[in-house]
């Protein structure tokens, strides 16, 4: 005899609750946001308009992808958003945001390259790689040799 439907969900609802808790600890953002909105049994469309019942615009594509993993928000309309969504939820306040991590460096703010990287041709075929730190400190200095110079257990030609 089959169990009743009702108990089915109910019993999927419990278990996803408490991979939902699990998923708020460890993240990563995505599995927890997932887990969060099958909790609920909300879908991304009525999420949707209930963000857009409190004043914040966010897109089908953006709650998807978000859930997905394809981009994470960082702006601060997204951010807002998403602390709409952990209150339309029913999450604490933040346990959404602070799995987030720090925001991505882009554009402008990519950082300088930390190393220099230097080949010098030795000859024909050798070349000598040279790594310093941003401070100039020569971190790899290295003789490369290809693969086809080296004789079985030698380091050099």
């Amino acid at each position: 005899m089959r169990e009743p439907a009702a108990g089915v969900a109910s019993r999927r609802r419990q278990g996803t609750a408490a991979q939902l808790a699990v998923a708020l600890r460890t993240g990563p953002f995505e599995h927890a946001l997932r887990l969060a909105i099958r909790s609920r049994g909300l879908t991304l469309d009525r999420l949707r308009v209930r963000l857009l019942e409190r004043g914040v615009h966010t897109s089908l594509a953006s709650l998807s992808n978000w859930q997905r993993g394809r981009c994470r928000p960082e702006r601060a309309r997204s951010l807002r958003a998403v602390r709409e969504l952990e209150d339309i939820l029913g999450l604490p306040g933040d346990s959404l945001v602070v799995l987030l991590g720090p925001r991505r460096p882009r554009g402008r703010r990519l950082a300088k390259p930390q190393v220099t990287v230097t080949a010098q041709a030795i000859d024909a075929v050798r070349v000598r790689l040279i790594v310093e730190s941003a401070s100039g400190q020569t971190v790899f200095d290295h003789e490369l040799v290809p693969a086809s110079l080296l004789s079985a257990g030698d380091d050099q030609p």
